[in-house]
């Protein structure tokens, strides 16, 4: 089992390529969850995947302290955010309150230089979509 085995391997190839998007049923728009591959009104029907606004709120969160990954260094929070788009995702929680989050409180995403997408309080929202650098 990998550790993104309950994402689809759509959302993980736009995660991949720094786009934060999200799932709907191209005939009835119903937005679906992460791990979700069909509509249930619509199992025939196309998906679409739009891009995330980048704001969310934090859902719940626990604080590890101890590492369970090399790239891990304890305290580390894990976080389930909610995008505004209503789909939720499991995440780190990044910033200075990250260890002291508050249960409803507004956050952005962004990509890390690694590429690892992580959520934060506070207006990192030029990190989710950065500039073109073809102008």
């Amino acid at each position: 089992m990998t550790p993104h085995s309950s994402y689809t391997p759509e959302f993980l190839r736009f995660v991949a390529a720094r786009s934060l998007r999200y799932a709907c049923c191209s005939v009835c728009g119903r937005v679906l969850s992460f791990a979700q591959r069909l509509c249930s009104q619509h199992p025939r029907a196309a998906l679409e995947w739009l891009p995330a606004s980048g704001k969310a709120r934090l859902h719940s969160f626990a604080v590890y302290r101890i590492a369970y990954g090399p790239a891990l260094t304890p305290p580390y929070a894990v976080a389930v955010v909610e995008l505004e788009e209503g789909p939720r995702l499991t995440s780190a929680l990044t910033g200075p309150d990250s260890l002291h989050p508050r249960i409803g409180s507004a956050l952005t995403a962004r990509f890390e230089p690694s590429g690892r997408l992580v959520f934060s309080a506070g207006s990192d929202a030029a990190m989710l979509n950065p500039p073109s650098h073809s102008d």
